[in-house]
């Protein structure tokens, strides 16, 4: 389930027709998953480009998935840089 507030932010992103975006989907889950799979969908649909699959982790992260949370923001961040220079 998607956060009910982010839910309008993300269809008004849909009718905003960007160009040379980039984006990321991520988050945790406590009960089931596939929230951030929806929200990647969504941030294509805005023609935003992913850097990569959406990150997702069980509530409380262990120490393995907060490394992978960590990679995830390095990638981005270099991703953002990237696009600015």
């Amino acid at each position: 389930m998607i956060i009910p507030e982010l839910v309008p932010l993300l269809e008004e992103l849909e009718g905003l027709r960007f160009k040379n975006k980039i984006g990321a989907a991520f988050g945790s889950y406590g009960w089931r998953g596939g929230a951030t799979r929806r929200i990647a969908k969504r941030l294509e649909r805005a023609k935003i480009e992913l850097i990569g699959d959406p990150l997702e982790v069980v509530y409380v992260p262990d120490k393995e998935q907060l490394r992978s949370c960590y990679e995830f923001g390095v990638e981005l961040a270099k991703r953002i840089r990237e696009s600015i220079n």
